[in-house]
């Protein structure tokens, strides 16, 4: 399911069958003015998915058990769930957040 400006507002409350609970205002908003050509931008990247050794999945077994059910069924290669990665953190860093911490 893609989610496009245009019927964001009028559709935000209706559950995500294939990824419950999620509601469609909890999907990434694509903002495209051609949504035919990011449809198969999308489906090529799936399709070379689907032709590697591997994907490696920021999440864990834990926590998301059914998806990762899902993508192995879906998908003939290993799923490595590698997660939670947002612990990393670069050199000289002292925060493990990808956000800007508020210092207000």
């Amino acid at each position: 399911m893609f989610t496009f400006v245009e019927n964001l507002e009028s559709r935000s409350e209706e559950a995500v069958v294939d990824l419950p609970p999620l509601k469609v205002k909890d999907l990434p908003v694509f903002q495209s003015k051609e949504p035919e050509a990011f449809y198969k931008l999308v489906c090529r990247f799936v399709d070379e998915c689907k032709k590697s050794s591997g994907i490696i999945w920021n999440t864990f077994e834990e926590l998301e058990s059914s998806a990762l059910t899902k993508l192995r069924q879906d998908f003939s290669v290993p799923i490595y769930p590698i997660g939670p990665f947002h612990k990393y953190s670069l050199a000289g860093s002292n925060s493990t957040s990808l956000l800007t911490p508020d210092k207000t």
